[in-house]
């Protein structure tokens, strides 16, 4: 569900859920959930061979965004492959600006685009948003260096081997 400020989870317990509270607009940063909707998605399916409906208010943008994602990671595709592959089967497929550059410059970074992303990454701890302030993501910051770095903050910083450091300030 990945409007659950509009939709609630009408079949809660007969369903699992995975509830997201994301806007769809162009500034609204879906990066951070990704990997948190992919373990969803892989642990319905894979492991005890269920089935997944990912779902917004209209099944244009968000919902399509995310099993967009979800289909890059898994395969390896590039965006525009993915996209089109989702629109064959979802005619009404069209992610706002904001989430095709988020998939485009995600793309970089997990390798599934000819260009790589910087080689080290800066992501900082801190709510998705007001609707669950105890759901802790990772979101990107500008830059790689330690102007960014506040005292108060958690940090993880991912480099270019694929490690991972946590600074807690």
């Amino acid at each position: 569900n990945c409007v659950g400020f509009v939709i609630p989870n009408y079949f809660e317990p007969d369903l699992v859920y995975k509830t997201m509270w994301l806007q769809d607009t162009p500034d609204e940063d879906i990066s951070p959930v990704l990997y948190d909707c992919f373990d969803f998605i892989e642990e319905a399916t894979v492991e005890r061979g269920g089935r997944v409906l990912v779902h917004c208010s209209q099944g244009v943008s968000r919902s399509c965004s995310v099993v967009i994602s979800y289909l890059m990671w898994r395969d390896g595709g590039s965006y525009e492959d993915t996209f089109a592959a989702v629109k064959e089967k979802r005619g009404i497929a069209n992610p706002n600006m904001g989430f095709t550059c988020q998939m485009l410059q995600w793309a970089k970074r997990i390798g599934t685009e000819a260009d790589r992303a910087p080689p080290h990454r800066l992501y900082r701890v801190a709510p998705h948003n007001e609707h669950d302030p105890t759901y802790l993501v990772a979101k990107p910051c500008t830059s790689c260096d330690t102007t960014q770095l506040d005292a108060r903050g958690a940090y993880v910083v991912a480099t270019s081997n694929r490690k991972a450091f946590a600074w807690v300030g």
